[in-house]
């Protein structure tokens, strides 16, 4: 991410001392504030959309999708190369809202 602090933060509630390395308390807490912890939980139908000059959301994603497809939850990315966070430029909105009520409709039927 383009703010280090920030994974600290979400997953232990406290700033990072930078000086020390996490400590094991923090890394448990951390993995159970991932995704991926709880991908296991997960059985809607999921869709991601994903720019890929976004800095805010790491690329771990795909080992979720994969988690999902494997399991047999529909899942699919929508991916705009050109975009970052937050997906704001119009060709971009426009083909993720017909998207979305593709995949709402699809899923809801």
């Amino acid at each position: 991410t383009d703010i280090p602090e920030w994974t600290v933060v979400e997953g232990t509630g406290s700033l990072p001392d930078w000086k020390t390395q996490l400590t094991a308390e923090q890394r448990e807490q951390m993995y159970a504030a991932s995704p991926i912890a709880h991908v296991d939980k997960v059985t809607a139908p999921y869709l991601l959309l994903i720019g890929g000059k976004d800095l805010r959301v790491v690329p771990h994603y795909r080992a979720f999708i994969r988690n999902l497809l494997a399991r047999g939850v529909e899942a699919k990315i929508l991916y705009y190369p050109e975009s970052a966070h937050p997906l704001e430029e119009v060709d971009v909105e426009a083909d993720f809202a017909i998207n979305l009520l593709r995949w709402f409709q699809k899923s809801l039927s």
